[in-house]
Order: structure tokens, then sequence, then C-alpha cells
């Protein structure tokens, strides 16, 4: 079994485990869910109040294409979302291999709405990565 994340480092601030950094190839920054100085609250059924950054970075690690649900705060807001653990920029790959081979079996009509949404999702992840971009300290 290969060790994976979801491509963040973690660092204790004051007793909250926080993102530190994001490793664009991972799946965190990816998503654009997750942000730097984003507070991790719960990885799994696991509350993270009293571990340490490493030890939350092992609940974050798993086999590779397997689901991790985390729960966040930003802001004062509560957030979550389920994460794909990688060890490397598979889901960059298993897009594009999946979107092309679905392609091929479709309608013309149906191509043409699947194109619209291939770049839409690709416009969204742009965004997300100004977004993150915007984000950094100078």
């Amino acid at each position: 079994m290969a060790v994976a994340g979801v491509g963040a480092s973690l660092k204790d601030v004051h007793g909250a485990i926080v993102v530190a950094k994001l490793d664009p190839k991972g799946t965190a920054y990816s998503s654009g869910m997750i942000h730097q100085g984003d507070e991790i609250l719960r990885v799994d059924k696991e509350y993270t109040e009293g571990l340490t950054p490493t030890q939350v970075m092992g609940l974050l690690q798993g086999e590779a294409g397997s689901l991790v649900r985390i729960k966040y705060k930003r802001k004062g807001l509560d957030m979550s979302t389920t994460l794909t653990r990688e060890v490397g920029n598979e889901h960059e790959l298993h897009e594009h291999h999946a979107l092309k081979h679905h392609r091929q079996e479709l309608s013309s009509e149906d191509q043409k709405a699947d194109w619209a949404a291939h770049h839409i999702n690709h416009g969204v992840h742009q965004i997300n990565q100004h977004a993150h971009h915007a984000e950094e300290p100078a």
C-alpha cells in the first residue's frame, strides 16, 4: 500500500492545528476547498483537539485513492469537505483520461454539453488557483 495524503503541511498555532502550506499538486489545493490558515477540527471521525500536527498528518494519510473527510474552520465558519488521498497529481491524469474516454460514448449534443461543463470546471479551477495565490503573503 502506498501512503498517500492530500498535500497539506500542518503546524500548531496556540494549540490549534492549522494548514501551514499546500502542495499545488495535492487535492487540498486543487479542490480549492482547503486554504492556508484553515484550522483542522476533525479528520474522518477523529477530533484534532489535543493532537500534534504530526498525529493529524497521520490521520490525513492513508491508501492512495481512498477518501478522507475533513472538518475545518475558516474565519469563524465551520466547513467540511471530502478529498481523495493521492501520492502525486493523479487527479489531473484521471480526470483527463476519464473525460477523453467518456466523450467517445456521448452523442454529438451531449458532447457539446460535456465540453462546456469541462471548460466551466477548468475556469473554476483557474479561479481557485488565483484565489490561493492572492491569499499567500507577499
